[in-house]
């Protein structure tokens, strides 16, 4: 019953963010405790179900779904694991879908100030970075001899004497991470587009709308992406698709996509594609200019200063030391196409 209510909860957010729709779930009617871990879903046998029973985090089933819905420190459990973050952003879309529909409204008055926006972007953003924690942890705890909690929740059928146990187990852990790493960047690209309503008609799911919409005009554009929210949009969006590589580059059974990974990957080649056809001049990547490096998977560097002062103040771009100009507008695509294929 459990396990039903989280994945409900899950799915229906996927299905709200795809067609466009208010979630319909709340949160907070959700009583029940949180699922326990995926290595006792999957335990094989008396004898293993007992042995990770004990192993259990302490006190995960007295730890209310709706206590994550809220992002209540007090009421957090000790260990946090993936799921647990996918819960809490899941929760998140009402807030964001309200701001949403207030910007695109058109109604003198209700307009979201930039305080909703910002509350908003620092919930979100403390779910992810607590999601890069528990990937740090599990990647070092994957070369120790006998690693525990969180590595060792996502055991599955396999042993603990098979040797590549803990390669499996991290597997699932980076499958885990990219599926939620893609919703939050998604939520978040949400977040930024909806404050300029045709932008958003245009690149967000519309219920009941055109299946071809018109692109936002020029001064519409060039009105956005002098904003903070276009700077922040852009670096979600190269995120996505560095996410993305991450997960195919180098691996031969690379990890099933989820449905809302389409619809972030579209969205990020389109404000990739609007940014670049909005520069004006000649290409800068050649001049000899400092250009501020917006990478979101760099450690620190989303809470670091100089990428701060690019969201509110602007200037050239980079990636990885890569100038985001005009000439390579369509480079992180290109790659990416590459190992879609």
């Amino acid at each position: 019953m459990v396990r039903i209510a989280t994945c409900m909860l899950k799915a229906e957010t996927y299905a709200s963010i795809l067609c466009g729709q208010p979630p319909n779930i709340h949160c907070e009617e959700l009583d029940v405790s949180l699922p326990s871990t995926f290595a006792l879903f999957n335990s094989n046998g008396l004898g293993v179900t007992y042995e990770r029973t004990i192993q259990e985090p302490t006190g995960r089933a007295y730890c209310k779904l709706f206590a994550i819905a809220s992002n209540s420190e007090q009421s957090m459990p000790c260990v946090l694991l993936i799921e647990d973050i996918q819960i809490g952003l899941c929760a998140a879309l009402r807030s964001v879908w309200k701001h949403n529909r207030l910007c695109r409204s058109g109604v003198m008055g209700l307009h979201p100030t930039a305080d909703t926006s910002e509350s908003i972007s620092t919930e979100l953003d403390a779910w992810k970075m607590e999601l890069d924690k528990i990937l740090v942890q599990c990647v070092m705890q994957s070369k120790e001899e006998s690693p525990g909690l969180p590595l060792r929740a996502y055991l599955g059928f396999e042993d603990e004497s098979d040797s590549g146990w803990k390669t499996i187990a991290l597997g699932r852990v980076k499958a885990l991470t990219t599926e939620t790493a893609i919703l939050y960047h998604l939520l978040s690209l949400h977040l930024y587009i909806s404050r300029q309503a045709e932008l958003a008609e245009f690149l967000l799911p519309n219920p009941g709308g055109a299946l071809i919409r018109p692109p936002p005009r020029d001064d519409w554009v060039s009105r956005w992406k002098q904003s903070k929210d276009a700077r922040k949009a852009l670096a979600h969006a190269v995120a996505v698709t560095q996410t993305l590589e991450y997960a195919l580059l180098g691996t031969k059974d690379p990890p099933l996509p989820s449905p809302i990974t389409p619809l972030a990957f579209s969205i990020s080649r389109s404000i990739l594609t609007i940014w670049g056809a909005s520069l004006e001049g000649a290409c800068t990547c050649n001049v000899e200019e400092e250009h501020i490096d917006i990478d979101l998977n760099s450690e620190g560097l989303y809470r670091g200063s100089e990428l701060q002062g690019w969201f509110e103040n602007g200037g050239p771009p980079k990636v990885k030391g890569h100038p985001l100009c005009k000439c390579a507008g369509d480079l992180w695509f290109l790659r990416l196409e590459a190992l879609l294929l």
